[in-house]
């Protein structure tokens, strides 16, 4: 508590505005005032910094020059600390008018200030206070500098290094650290003085932390000088070596962390600076990674280190001798390095510190995804398998956490050894000691996200007996909550068939072991019954009574706050396993679970640990429960709507708010600005996207008033550039609210006319347009293609013609663009002699490139269909040109043929027989060429295009269609014809055929056509093609094609057996079927009874002797 004479006296001494120079008695009631800011009783404190602040707003001049008259004269060094802390702040801290406190004093104060603080740097005698002046003078001469003031302070600080004692130099090196971080490039024009500086303390006579403060600021200076100037300083690379070296050989590994850390920053943004020392760098890495008398945070950091420039430069790092194997081999003997700890279950729940075993696990994982070939692979096989070999549990353990690490990185290179891999950790899962079955489980669990269709259907009942059995494992809870874990895991994808065969067993332990009291082990047993339930329902009606009750009774009675992630789980199980047993079961406790959680919505949404659970719960509700769960949208909607619309707090961030928490915040870096957003707000809202987008997709007309704001909220977030996620999920809500807009019109629903079609979707289809042009991500560009593509679609023709001609704006630039950055990575994998060490990311970019590719021609179609009047000049003149170099000009990849080629049969299809022959001439050669092309994609590309010049080639294909149809002839015989990656090719092969001999009977040899179309059959790879084969062969029979029935009926055997295929494979439209069955009919006419059950003897299905017989 302030003496009301105290507070009196200062406000007289500090309150006139006329005074310029504090006084000795204002210095020791600012003294005073400053001490009791740094006292402990909250009051005191809080009543001496709002005084603080009533002065500084009264006479920023005269409080500013208290502050470091304070620095200068006062006997407490905390006092002389807190006055730096505040100058500082006056120099970042902006009033309501945007202007920093400082820059409002008067330039005379200002100068003031600066000498002081200059003079300061060398008077002030405790290294804590120099430091705090430094800070100072670092804040306030970067942003003068960048306004071109105070342009005398770096020759100062340069001269007036080069005269002091050794203890001070230390703290001018962190000066110039901080200087150059926030200033950048502005410390470029003394390139030079900062060389001869950083040389003068490199020699290992320099005191230790001098030598260390001058590494941190030469890995500050060289990061923002500019390239050609870095050479200069490379020169010196070995010197910054030798001082990490000689940290390590005293023992001093506080300093060494720092200065490898140093290295490491700079390696992450200009890796190749290190390069002319590379080797040495890397010998000295190992040497301490290796080391275990070296302390352990600072073996990790050089790893880091190593991982870093291998992730950065890969090519180079494996051009070095032997690197990968010893890397490898020191991570190899880190993974063992597992502590002997009895109680290693309480251990590992409270882990906090990143060990040697994660280091080595992150390591591998890491080099795993750049380096992940079959020599990698090899090298590391052979480390597991002397690991397996000993009796040591730590080996088995260490073993077991490499395959885990290494898996998804190596997926293609272990896909080879994958039996024998799956065998061997399974075998550990009966290990005596509870670490390696609990490892054992986990690396199972891993596999089963690395390697799940693989695993899935070939090891199903190797793979869910292991991880059943762990379930009983009682003794050791973590790992039963681990096997629950790799249940869910195995249980994401899989068939539903492989599932429903185990179900009922696996179902029965869930609810065995959910009896165990221990609240963390519910939680992952419930999430592994959602997991079942979501892959089968089989089973689940039996066990559906027991499931509820026991569910519904934690709903209802765990409610204390530890319960909080068990109620949630708990709820959003409940409506999973609703969707699996359908709504007559579920519809009475789906009803009830929707009450209550009514009853409890304002609990539940304001704790944000539930409000996961409770959206996709509502989702999942919606889902089974359809319109009935239409009237309770009123109650729903406005919170989820009020989520979506709440704006997204983005703080502006200079360079020195490190006052800000940023705990819940990422960092986004736009055009050299930093803004901090709360990432938990970006979630909450990509959660409720997602949720309006299963409504979207679920509900229909009783979404209906709410179409029009979910998709302004949509919109509104296309342009949110900070967050891809959120964009992304916008995007495909969009979608989903276009589907359900589109599903509504053509179900004549009231009051969604064309009007309301168009008042929905065209603000939909503009945004989508605007966003190409700006869009850089190429996941995101696939995204809006993708959708543009089915609006287009879907809307057929009732698109705005204005927007189609703003999307046709767009196209060709963006085709452009799009081909410009898949030369760019074909040049980059180009440059790479083995193919096996090409950059994974560097095939993720080219996949997605082709995605889009493939995504735009897709998009092309609907305007060829719906636009073509005004969009066929915009396809001569920019798109043409492109499909033309495709084809044309050497090393262009399979994808831009398929496309060009693609882009011909819409034409065929879509547009007149003068545009078809206008562009004949060039394609013509091009598709005969690539219909026997070694690729399948480019194959069934060019056999599909032959079938739409049958089709619709009209009587200008005539003449061309006896040498295309032997073409086709020739390829459906050829020698892969019908190996596995060929078979859909050859699919379309045979429709297009039926196509010649449809629609061009009079231009083919009908015999030898007909015959080879039937001796094809049946077919099954591509469905979309053979629903249409049988569709034709239907057209055959009824038309009593003597060439398909045989003399006599010949071929009625073989038809019946077609069909039965067919009936029994799914692969035919209802329509088909009916046909089908008619020509059962049909044949019972024709043949006798004895006659036609000889034909169908070969059924073993009574299901389908019952339905030919029956009709």
């Amino acid at each position: 508590m302030f003496p009301k004479i105290f507070l009196e006296s200062f406000s007289f001494c500090f309150g006139g505005f006329c005074k310029m120079e504090p006084n000795q008695t204002d210095l020791n009631l600012l003294e005073q005032l400053l001490l009791k800011i740094l006292s402990p009783q909250n009051k005191e404190r809080l009543e001496a910094e709002n005084k603080y602040r009533e002065i500084l707003t009264k006479n920023a001049d005269l409080c500013l020059l208290g502050l470091i008259l304070v620095l200068e004269n006062s006997n407490h060094r905390s006092a002389k600390e807190l006055s730096m802390i505040l100058l500082r702040q006056s120099m970042i801290k902006r009033n309501d008018e945007n202007a920093r406190i400082f820059d409002l004093t008067q330039v005379e104060t200002q100068e003031k200030i600066k000498n002081k603080l200059i003079s300061n740097l060398v008077a002030q005698k405790n290294r804590i206070v120099q430091k705090k002046v430094c800070d100072v003078i670092a804040v306030l001469g970067s942003y003068q500098l960048k306004k071109n003031k105070w342009p005398e302070l770096i020759p100062n600080l340069l001269g007036m290094i080069s005269n002091l004692e050794s203890d001070l130099v230390a703290n001018f090196f962190y000066l110039f650290q901080q200087i150059a971080v926030y200033t950048g490039v502005l410390l470029q024009d003394y390139t030079q003085e900062f060389l001869e500086l950083f040389m003068k303390y490199i020699d290992s006579k320099i005191p230790l932390e001098i030598r260390v403060s001058n590494l941190k600021a030469y890995t500050a200076f060289i990061v923002l000088i500019a390239k050609q100037d870095r050479q200069k300083f490379q020169s010196i690379l070995p010197e910054m070596l030798q001082t990490i070296s000689d940290c390590i050989t005293q023992s001093r590994f506080d300093f060494g962390e720092i200065c490898i850390q140093e290295f490491i920053e700079t390696a992450v943004l200009i890796p190749k600076f290190f390069l002319p020392q590379i080797n040495d760098i890397v010998e000295g890495m190992l040497f301490i990674a290796g080391s275990t008398e070296i302390d352990e945070k600072i073996r990790q950091l050089a790893i880091e280190y190593l991982l870093i420039m291998t992730e950065k430069l890969p090519s180079e790092m494996n051009e070095i001798e032997n690197f990968t194997e010893r890397i490898i081999l020191i991570l190899m003997q880190m993974i063992i390095d597992v502590s002997d700890d009895d109680y290693w279950e309480e251990t590992l729940r409270n882990k906090t510190n990143f060990d040697n075993t994660d280091t080595a696990k992150d390591g591998l994982e890491r080099l795993s995804e750049m380096l992940g070939t079959s020599q990698f692979v090899s090298v590391i096989f052979q480390h597991v398998s002397l690991l397996f070999e000993s009796e040591n549990w730590k080996f088995h353990f260490g073993g077991l956490s490499a395959i885990t690490a290494i898996g998804q990185g190596c997926s293609e290179a272990i896909k080879g050894n994958l039996e024998e891999l799956i065998q061997k950790i399974v075998s550990f899962i009966n290990s005596n000691h509870p670490r390696v079955r609990y490892i054992a489980c986990k690396t199972l669990s891993q596999m089963c996200l690395d390697f799940p269709h693989i695993l899935q259907d070939n090891y199903h009942e190797l793979l869910l007996n292991s991880i059943v059995s762990l379930l009983d494992d009682s003794s050791f809870l973590t790992t039963q909550k681990c096997a629950s874990v790799a249940l869910v895991n195995f249980c994401s994808g899989v068939d539903s068939d492989i599932m429903g065969f185990y179900s009922e067993g696996i179902l029965q332990k869930l609810v065995d072991v959910l009896q165990n009291n221990d609240m963390s082990l519910k939680e992952e047993i419930i999430t592994a019954i959602s997991a079942v339930a979501s892959s089968t329902s089989v089973g689940l009606i039996k066990f559906y009574e027991k499931f509820i009750t026991y569910l519904k009774d934690i709903l209802y009675n765990a409610t204390g706050i530890q319960y909080i992630q068990l109620r949630g789980k708990t709820m959003e199980c409940i409506s999973v396993i609703g969707i699996a047993v359908g709504f007559e079961i579920f519809e009475k406790d789906g009803i009830e679970l929707m009450e209550f959680l009514l009853k409890n919505q304002d609990e539940l949404q304001n704790d944000t640990n539930q409000l996961n659970f409770l959206l996709n719960t509502w989702t999942n509700l919606s889902r089974v429960l359809g319109d009935s769960f239409g009237p309770y949208l009123e109650n729903v909607m406005p919170m989820i709507l009020e989520i979506a619309k709440e704006e997204i707090v983005i703080i502006p961030l200079n360079d020195f708010d490190d006052e800000i928490d940023l705990g819940d915040c990422q960092i986004i870096v736009s055009a050299q600005e930093q803004y901090a957003i709360k990432s938990s707000m970006i979630e909450e809202k990509i959660s409720v996207i997602t949720i309006l987008n299963n409504f979207a997709s679920n509900l229909s007309i009783s979404l209906l008033p709410y179409i029009e704001t979910i998709s302004q909220i949509n919109i509104n977030f296309f342009r949110f550039y900070y967050n891809d996620s959120l964009r992304v999920a916008a995007f495909l809500c969009s979608l989903e609210v276009a589907k359900n807009v589109f599903q509504c019109f053509e179900n004549g629903v009231s009051g969604v006319d064309e009007v309301f079609l168009k008042k929905i979707i065209d603000p939909i289809f503009d945004n989508l347009v605007k966003a190409i042009s700006i869009e850089n991500e190429p996941q995101i560009i696939s995204v809006i293609i993708e959708t543009i593509g089915i609006l287009l679609e879907s809307y057929k023709s009732g698109l705005d013609s204005s927007l189609v001609a703003k999307f046709l704006d767009q196209l060709p630039k963006l085709m452009e663009k799009r081909k410009k950055q898949r030369q760019k990575i074909q040049r980059k994998i180009n440059q790479d002699s083995n193919p096996e060490d090409i950059e994974h990311n560097i095939q993720s970019r080219k996949q997605t490139e082709e995605e889009i590719l493939l995504l735009i021609s897709q998009a092309i179609t609907p305007l060829f269909q719906y636009h073509c009047d005004i969009f066929l000049p915009i396809f001569r003149e920019t798109i043409f040109p492109l499909f033309r170099s495709s084809l044309e000009e050497q090393g262009n990849g399979i994808i831009e043929m398929q496309v060009a080629i693609c882009g011909f049969v819409d034409i065929v299809e879509y547009c007149s027989h003068d545009v078809f022959k206008e562009f004949w001439g060039f394609y013509n050669p091009y598709v005969f060429k690539y219909i026997s092309s070694n690729d399948p994609n480019l194959r069934q590309t060019c056999v599909y295009c032959s079938g739409t010049f049958a089709k619709f080639g009209g009587s200008f294909f005539n003449s061309h269609s006896k040498k295309w149809v032997e073409e086709l002839i020739r390829v459906i015989f050829l020698e892969d014809s019908q190996s596995e990656t060929m078979r859909i090719a050859t699919d379309n092969a045979v429709n297009a055929l039926a196509k010649f001999c449809r629609f061009q009977a009079e231009n083919i040899p009908l015999k030898e056509c007909f015959e080879t179309f039937f001796s094809c059959l049946p077919i099954s790879h591509d469905q979309e093609e053979a629903k249409s084969v049988y569709s034709f062969l239907c057209d055959f029979i009824e038309e009593e094609n003597s060439f398909i029935l045989g003399e006599n009926y010949l071929n009625a055997q073989k038809i019946i057996e077609i069909f039965v295929f067919v009936i029994n494979s799914h692969l035919v439209e209802e329509e088909t079927f009916q046909r089908i069955i008619n020509i059962f009919v049909q044949f019972k006419k024709i043949f006798t009874q004895k006659e036609f059950l000889q034909m169908i003897s070969f059924l073993d299905s009574q299901e389908i002797i019952e339905i030919i017989l029956n009709f």
